[in-house]
């Protein structure tokens, strides 16, 4: 694939090619932009290139395969790439969460015209996997100072809803490597510390929930990765503390609970 953008997209890929097709399908965009699908040793192999080629002929696709190293390492080459490659932007979107149209344009726009910021969330709605019904829809700090405060009691970035400056990268470094299921939360942390960040007020994005998504299967180990992210970004503040507070009674609430809370308490 010859770069044809500025902007790169940067879809994982592993065991959910139905995934991959449907978020794929959603893509329907103004303003140019080039997808790397990374797909992490998928059994039975991901189709060939053509195959996407064919069905995807609009999109300017780029397909790596390797063995598989789990979410982190997949992830830490989507940064390498689009850092080798020189791409002012990336965005990143799962298999099987969709784009609303013109996402990409609009964030990319958002970005060209705002240099002051460096990562651009949006809000996001849920959806169950199995039916397509709305589980709820998330809103977030619009503002720096809501977003500072925010991201001590829980993500503020919701990993498909985000673009950001390649150029932050020689800052902030990759993902890290230590947080097992929750480097989205600490990696945007670091943005948060270093950079202004912005949020645009609309859903851009569908994230389906399944029962085999890490929230749902690992949630405790992630509950305990987002108190060390807290720790690691102390501030006197008393968000700081309530966010410690909160965050270790999410330890034990349980996760069928907390997600019928959502359904109301996002709406």
């Amino acid at each position: 694939m010859n770069k044809k953008s500025d902007l790169c997209l940067i879809i994982p890929h592993f065991n959910n090619v139905d995934g991959l097709i449907r978020s794929l399908e959603s893509l329907n965009e103004e303003v140019t932009f080039d997808v790397l699908i990374i797909d992490d040793g998928s059994t039975p192999s991901l189709q060939p290139d053509e195959y996407f080629l064919d069905r995807f002929p609009h999109l300017s696709l780029n397909i790596v395969r390797i063995s598989h190293q789990g979410i982190i390492q997949v992830s830490i080459l989507g940064l390498r790439y689009v850092e080798f490659n020189r791409y002012i932007y990336t965005a990143r979107l799962d298999a099987g969460d969709l784009c609303m149209s013109n996402r990409l344009t609009i964030q990319r726009n958002y970005l060209h015209s705002h240099p002051e910021i460096y990562l651009l969330g949006t809000f996001c709605e849920y959806f169950d996997l199995e039916t397509d019904k709305t589980i709820a829809i998330k809103r977030f700090p619009t503002t720096m100072p809501g977003i500072r405060k925010k991201i001590y009691f829980n993500t503020v970035f919701e990993h498909p809803t985000v673009m950001f400056r390649v150029k932050a990268i020689e800052k902030v470094g990759y993902y890290p490597e230590d947080y097992i299921v929750a480097m989205d939360y600490a990696y945007f942390f670091k943005f948060v510390s270093n950079f202004e960040c912005a949020m645009i007020p609309e859903v851009l994005i569908r994230k389906e929930i399944s029962s085999t998504s890490i929230s749902t299967v690992k949630r405790k180990k992630q509950v305990i990765n987002r108190l060390r992210a807290i720790s690691e970004n102390f501030t006197p503040k008393w968000y700081f503390f309530a966010g410690i507070a909160y965050t270790a009674i999410l330890y034990v609430i349980p996760y069928s609970f907390l997600n019928r809370f959502k359904k109301y308490f996002f709406k």
